[in-house]
This record gives structure tokens, C-alpha cells and sequence, in this order.
């Protein structure tokens, strides 16, 4: 794929499609619904308490039972491994402002609130978001998020903004998202450092903007043909 070219048009108006939640696909019609309300950075301070002028870092809950072992490169055994110990790690970051987002199709799997309950458990409830916002919001506002190899982590990085991988989706390997060899590098990551994550580069972030063409524009539609200017 060329630097520049019909591509760039063609992504620009799939995001636009994506952000008003109307891509034909579970994840993004509850995730990007109309009926869920965009919240500015400063209505997420006063919401949930956060502290103006640290950087917001938001956890990205997986389905538990859906294709735990889908990715190679996994660092946990689990999503919900994962999600205990990320959690407990981002919560030893005094550095940071901590969110975490329930996966938007958890009720289809009958997983509704079992995230609530973990943080409940870990007595940081109040650092949930609410069901109603949607996701727009943490591409508008966070400054990086943390997802075991979710399409968040490509979207994230389409707005130049760094995504912490716990395994190895098909977007890991292209440069543009944070990848930890090692469990030691990956806990010492969030709990003392991940507050220091640069924005990605303007090559960072147009490779991603080209993967995101791919994987999104490209393999999410089966009668797609390959136009000429792809070489």
C-alpha cells in the first residue's frame, strides 16, 4: 500500500462509519451505538475523580471465554488472568489515572457485570466505566490503553496514540504498538512506567492507519477486489 493514495479516503470515511456505529458488526454497533453519549476529557475528570494533568490510562476488558488462546505470544494464561494482574499492576501506578471498559459484547456471552465483580473484589469498583459511554470517548481522551490484542489496539494506534499488547494480535509486529517480550518487562511497564509512553510518530502512525485499511476495509468484506494502485 502506498503512502498516499485513494486509501487514505477510503479509511477516512470507514472510521467516520465506525465512530457513528454503522459498521455491520456486533462489537462496534454496541460499542459505537448512538444511544451511548461521548464524554469530553474533563467530564471524564469529574465523573470518576481523575486528576487533571496525569495521563488517562484505560484497561480493555476481553470476553473471558472467547478464544482465550486465539493469539500466540500470550503473556497470560487467560483474558481473566490478565485482566486480575493488569489491574492490580496499573492500580500500584501512582503516576497514572486508571479506567477500565467492560468488553462491549459481554452480554452476549452472559458476562455482563463480571468485570464489576472482579473490581469489587479488588476494591476499585469506582474505576469502571459506565456502560453507557461509548468508546469514542477513550479515542478521544485517553492517553493509552492497555488490551490483550483487541481491535482497540489498532484503532488506538490509527490516532497516533500508544497500545500496551498482552499477546500477539494480527496487528502486533508492524511498530506501532507496545509489545513486552516478558512478563518482568510487561509488570514493570505498568506499574512504574507506562506514563512515559510517547505519541507514536507520523510513520508509526501511518503504518497503522494502513493495517487498520487492511484489516478493516480490506478483510471484513469478502467480495473485496484489490483496486489497481495496490501493488
Amino acid at each position: 500500500i502506498p503512502d498516499d493514495g485513494p486509501w487514505r479516503r477510503a479509511l477516512e470515511d470507514y472510521i467516520h462509519r465506525r465512530l457513528a456505529g454503522r459498521v455491520d458488526q456486533h462489537d462496534v454497533l454496541t460499542a459505537f451505538s448512538a444511544d451511548k453519549i461521548v464524554l469530553a476529557r474533563a467530564e471524564l475528570e469529574r465523573a470518576y475523580g481523575l486528576i487533571p494533568g496525569r495521563p488517562l490510562v484505560v484497561l480493555m476488558a476481553h470476553i473471558f471465554s472467547d478464544a482465550p488462546h486465539a493469539f500466540g505470544g500470550a503473556l497470560f494464561r487467560d483474558s481473566y488472568e490478565w485482566l486480575l494482574e493488569s489491574l492490580r499492576l496499573l492500580e500500584r501506578n501512582g503516576a497514572i489515572n486508571l479506567l477500565v471498559k467492560e468488553h462491549p459484547s459481554a452480554h452476549l456471552y452472559g458476562e455482563t457485570g463480571l468485570v464489576e465483580r472482579l473490581m469489587t473484589a479488588e476494591g476499585c469498583a469506582r474505576r469502571l466505566l459506565r456502560d453507557g459511554v461509548h468508546t469514542e470517548t477513550i479515542l478521544r481522551c485517553a492517553d493509552c490503553v492497555v488490551t490483550r490484542g483487541g481491535t482497540i489496539g489498532l484503532e488506538f494506534a490509527v490516532f497516533g496514540k500508544p497500545a500496551v499488547l498482552g499477546a500477539r494480535p494480527p496487528y502486533a509486529g508492524l511498530g506501532f504498538t507496545i509489545e513486552p517480550a516478558s512478563l518482568g518487562e510487561y509488570r514493570k511497564l505498568l506499574s512504574s512506567s507506562i506514563q512515559n509512553l510517547p505519541r507514536l510518530t507520523e510513520r508509526q502512525t501511518l503504518n497503522a492507519r494502513k493495517a487498520a485499511f487492511v484489516a478493516f476495509e480490506m478483510m471484513d468484506q469478502r467480495d473485496w477486489q484489490p483496486p489497481d494502485w495496490i501493488v
